[in-house]
């Protein structure tokens, strides 16, 4: 069996290892070696894209039919690679989950920046000046109107913010001070 392939680009016979598979060409290989497609990539990429989103648009249906087809086949791939990605980025997750329940509540939600996350992250809790598991409370909360917005959020540890739950911050002083 035959282990080399020549190149239609540059015309050297190379280890099939040096090519990508294909299965839509009869040898099962590209027929430019992965050195000549990079380098054409790379002075093409601009070319590539606007492609690349003409297909997409023209396609569009398709696309997406397919992408929940193999979505469906393949839920536990997809359970395992969200998963995956929420244990990586748990700022993100959250911030994804409280934009999510302000939509879902018909408030309005605005994004909040990395560089504003990260300083409420840095800050210590707004109510006990606390720095443990600091997390984002909703001064109104999402539950009673408030909005997912910079103006509407403060650092909050763990233990102030499960206790104060749904409630307004003047609700949640006068139970504390009822103990």
């Amino acid at each position: 069996m035959n282990d080399y392939i020549s190149c239609n680009k540059c015309l050297r016979n190379l280890p099939k290892q040096n090519f990508a598979k294909a299965s839509n060409t009869a040898r099962g290989y590209q027929y430019k070696c992965k050195s000549c497609a990079s380098k054409y990539h790379a002075i093409n990429i601009e070319k590539i894209k606007t492609n690349k989103r003409k297909y997409y648009l023209l396609n569009r249906d398709y696309i997406l039919k397919k992408s929940l087809q193999w979505q469906k086949d393949n839920a536990d791939k997809v359970i395992a690679k969200n998963k995956a990605w929420a244990e990586r980025n748990p700022e993100k997750r959250l911030e994804r989950t409280q934009r999510r329940r302000t939509k879902l509540r018909g408030n309005l939600a605005y994004s909040v920046t990395k560089k504003e996350l990260k300083k409420l992250y840095s800050s210590p809790c707004a109510y006990c000046k606390s720095n443990e598991k600091i997390s984002i409370d909703h001064v109104i909360p999402i539950a009673r109107g408030g909005t997912h917005s910079i103006g509407n959020i403060l650092p909050a540890c763990s233990k102030c913010n499960s206790s104060k739950g749904a409630k307004t911050i003047q609700e949640w002083k006068r139970g504390a001070t009822r103990r």
